[in-house]
């Protein structure tokens, strides 16, 4: 069985939602704008998360996924800005862009094995999002995943880690380090607080760069002398 999508978008006093276990697709927008609901416990036998299935859904603060969902659709949670808590299951290999933009409550969040991409805004504007697991598997963090993610002060980026982007306004980053092997750097631009940085000799050359980092004083990197401009 389905709910179809928009099925029942900006219904505004909806409050609760029981699903039957027989519910194995929810299409896209169903819950959109429901801004009164506060929790959602989702079916168990649920495959994937539709784009935008609760955004601004303002007042929702606990979602509890089933296990066999492997996919989360693009603006799923987005606006969802009283949202403290959310386990991502093991299966979910794909996570879509905006899908927790906003989610300003958000503390924590684990990324599963088996992601490979970051995409862009996918974390962008949850501004208490202070711990992030980031699996060995991910190759792309992609332009603006976690902008003004103002309470993170420290991220570990794994070995693996081709293309590092995304991290532009977020004012708590104290220092960071770019593995080896990594090739390709973004937009650190205003992380304000920022005072050291590691780069390896694989980056040749960075995109975006380090403008409004006015504490930044310790740089490490190879082919600094051939890119001074980015800073």
């Amino acid at each position: 069985e389905e709910i179809g999508g928009y099925a029942f978008r900006g219904c505004t006093a909806l409050e609760e939602i029981q699903f039957p276990d027989s519910i194995t697709s929810i299409d896209i927008w169903a819950f959109r704008g429901c801004s009164s609901l506060k929790r959602v416990v989702l079916p168990p036998h649920l495959y994937a998360i539709s784009d935008a299935l609760f955004a601004d859904c303002t007042e929702l603060t606990s979602v509890e996924l089933c296990e066999p969902i492997g996919e989360i659709g693009a603006f799923a949670f987005s606006g969802c800005k009283k949202l403290k808590e959310i386990e991502i299951t093991k299966y979910v290999s794909q996570i879509g862009k905006y899908a927790f933009s906003g989610c300003e409550k958000l503390e924590k969040i684990n990324i599963p094995e088996g992601v490979t991409y970051i995409q862009e805004c996918t974390f962008a504007n949850c501004t208490s999002l202070s711990v992030i697991e980031i699996p060995r598997t991910i190759k792309t963090i992609g332009a603006s995943a976690f902008q003004n993610c103002t309470a993170l002060r420290n991220i570990e980026i794994p070995v693996g880690v081709l293309s590092v982007d995304g991290f532009s306004g977020c004012t708590g980053l104290r220092a960071i380090e770019i593995p080896a092997g990594t090739t390709s750097i973004g937009d650190f631009s205003g992380c304000e607080n920022l005072e050291t940085i590691r780069i390896p000799a694989s980056v040749k050359k960075i995109s975006g760069g380090f403008t409004n980092c006015p504490k930044l004083l310790n740089i490490s990197w190879p082919n600094l002398s051939e890119n001074a401009s980015n800073f």
